[in-house]
């Protein structure tokens, strides 16, 4: 958690140097949890192993 939130913004910083605004960088962030959605929604339910 600790690096997450060190190089969480760098992305950010990094996008508003090049872009000079947030848009792109946070249009981009929106892909990732509505991959994580997609993922959740298509996901299986596990299967007991018999032993």
């Amino acid at each position: 958690m600790v690096a997450g939130s060190a190089f969480g913004p760098l992305p950010f910083g990094v996008g508003f140097d090049i872009f000079d605004s947030y848009t792109p960088v946070l249009l981009f962030s929106l892909a990732f949890p509505l991959i994580g959605i997609i993922a959740a929604l298509l996901a299986t339910k596990p299967k007991k192993a018999n032993a």
